[in-house]
C-alpha cells in the first residue's frame, strides 16, 4: 500500500491523502483527465470523486482517503 498527498490545485490546503495499492501510474491515468476537464471547465471535484474514478476503473484495488483512515486512540 502506498500513500500519495493528492494536489489537483494551487492551493496546497486543498490537498488531500489517499492510501492504495494503485501504483502512481494508475493513479495519474485516472486523476489527470478529469483535472484537466476540470480546469477547461471551471469546474471542481472533491477527493470522493477521484475515489470513486479511481474505484470504477479498477474495481479490485484498495483506495481510501484520509477521512475513512481508521484512528487509533490511546
Amino acid at each position: 500500500m502506498t500513500v500519495f498527498r493528492i494536489r489537483t490545485t494551487d492551493w496546497q490546503e486543498q490537498d488531500f491523502l489517499i492510501m492504495t495499492s494503485l501504483n502512481e501510474v494508475q493513479v495519474r491515468k485516472v486523476i489527470q483527465p478529469i483535472v484537466n476537464f476540470e480546469r477547461e471547465n471551471d469546474l471542481e471535484s472533491n477527493p470522493y470523486d477521484y475515489v470513486s474514478a479511481l474505484n470504477a476503473m479498477y474495481s479490485k484495488a484498495t483506495v481510501v482517503t484520509e477521512d475513512t483512515f481508521e484512528t487509533l486512540k490511546f
